[in-house]
């Protein structure tokens, strides 16, 4: 009975800054109408967030995955340099990248796109996520893999059908921080923008 009463008592002591928080923002409805009117308006903002969001989480979990088995099951010459260089990308500043790949998506035509933004979101969790899926695909026995061989699986669908399932939890951790590492960023969206309107990020094919 004293364990509940002592997580009820932590529940509220964390749960009432929140509530307060939101009973005050009340006060004045009018706030929430101008923010909801504010620029392009939210929901222009809301989809530009969740569309930039999911592209994130669906390149960074392709390439992770088929680079992290790549680097886990294959050897092939300059595996581990190009591995750390990979890692390099950790030490460089987040600021000082930004620069060169704003350039970079000028030369590609990507300047100002939701694609241009996600893929330079990719590149950021790519050091994290190949770190993870590798080492994910590493602590799977090789067994497991050799067993779905020998069932008549080909590499691919070995990969596809067995391993995959078998690295979910890494899959999901992996997604997790890509979503809310381009959902919350603010840096990158206000840089990829070659106007003052950076609400107005368009695919690569419009007008």
């Amino acid at each position: 009975m004293s364990r509940y009463l002592t997580l009820s008592a932590l529940a509220v002591l964390f749960l009432f800054p929140l509530v307060w928080s939101g009973y005050v923002s009340l006060e004045e409805p009018s706030n929430y109408l101008e923010m909801a009117r504010f620029g392009e308006g939210i929901d222009t903002y809301a989809t530009n967030s969740l569309l930039v969001a999911v592209m994130t989480v669906g390149g960074t979990l392709i390439v992770s995955a088929l680079g992290g088995y790549g680097f886990a099951r294959f050897d092939f010459p300059g595996k581990n340099l190009l591995f750390l260089a990979t890692l390099a990308i950790l030490m460089v500043p987040y600021a000082t990248i930004l620069i060169p790949l704003y350039v970079l998506l000028g030369y590609l035509g990507l300047q100002n796109s939701l694609v241009g933004l996600s893929l330079v979101f990719v590149m950021f969790q790519l050091p994290f996520a190949l770190f993870m899926m590798r080492n994910a695909f590493e602590a799977l026995p090789r067994e497991l893999e050799e067993a779905a061989l020998v069932d008549g699986c080909g590499t691919f669908r070995a990969f596809w059908r067995i391993l995959l399932h078998a690295v979910r939890p890494a899959l999901i951790t992996v997604g997790l921080f890509a979503f809310l590492a381009s959902w919350n960023d603010f840096f990158a969206p206000s840089s990829c923008s070659t106007t003052d309107r950076p609400s107005r990020c368009r695919w690569p094919w419009s007008a």
